[in-house]
């Protein structure tokens, strides 16, 4: 039996899949301990998973529904510098925060979000195999494959190449606090020059929860990409009036497709208007 760290953003979006996934590990007859502030006590503890709080000092009781009204925010330019403070923050908590507990916890290896990369770094301080997990589009880079937020396809062409790049150079400048934090982690423990989110993902696995066929089409696929799919526990998550498929699904034999914009975007009724 091993011990597994889960590691996770406290966005619902992040912490489903993680948990669902922890839910597999121990009905496989291991150990699951999701580590994180305290607001994520409940509904860790609701899914089945063991839990441990870390960060009280710096991330106490109702910190998470104080950031959530600017989170929601993010896509004002002042919503999203707050965004990449927060995620800054957080990560800078984990790294300090998360040696003694994996030691304390007899943490075996790690399964961390893409987007969280202080799993990943103190799992390579501490000599231990972890997994990455994309719970939002995968971040692995390409060099045929645009960065997630701008609106192009995939573009083999020299000039196509050389946007992508100058759009993950822009991308990284915005994320400047986040790279701090980062590579700071980085160069204190030796591990060679790490600076974004990517530079972190793991190379014994790396878990995108997309079908392939959902991705763009890339120049490399790494042996240690797996593409999923939707990772979930089962039976479907129930909402206040039964499952979630009694509420959306209607049996009129027309195709469906189930599209989220996760937790962070999920109010942006203009968007969804688009489809209308």
């Amino acid at each position: 039996m091993a011990t597994f760290a889960l590691i996770a953003p406290p966005l619902t979006g992040h912490l489903n899949p993680t948990l669902a996934l922890g839910k597999g590990l121990i009905s496989g007859g291991h150990r699951a301990i999701y580590f994180g502030q305290a607001d994520t006590a409940l509904p860790v503890s609701k899914a089945g998973v063991a839990y441990r709080t870390v960060g009280l000092e710096t991330h106490p009781p109702g910190d998470l529904a104080k950031r959530s009204r600017y989170l929601a925010q993010g896509q004002t330019l002042s919503g999203l510098r707050q965004t990449i403070a927060t995620m800054a923050r957080d990560t800078a908590m984990l790294v300090d925060e998360l040696p003694d507990a994996f030691r304390r916890a007899g943490v075996d290896a790690v399964v961390t979000d893409q987007l969280e990369p202080a799993g990943a770094l103190v799992a390579r301080y501490l000599g231990m195999p972890y997994v990455s997990l994309a719970n939002a589009l995968p971040i692995n880079r390409d060099p045929i494959v645009p960065p997630f937020f701008v609106g192009w396809g995939p573009d083999t062409s020299a000039w196509g190449r050389q946007k992508i790049r100058g759009a993950e150079w822009v991308y990284d400048l915005m994320l400047g606090a986040h790279a701090h934090v980062i590579s700071a982690a980085a160069e204190r423990w030796a591990l060679g020059d790490l600076r974004t989110c990517a530079d972190c993902l793991s190379p014994w696995a790396d878990l995108i929860q997309i079908p392939a066929a959902l991705d763009f089409p890339r120049e490399h696929v790494a042996e240690q990409m797996h593409y999923v799919g939707p990772i979930r526990s089962t039976p479907a998550a129930a909402t206040a009036g039964g499952a979630m498929e009694d509420h959306v699904w209607r049996d009129d034999g027309a195709p469906r497709v189930f599209a989220s914009f996760g937790t962070l975007f999920g109010g942006r009724f203009d968007l969804f208007m688009q489809f209308l």
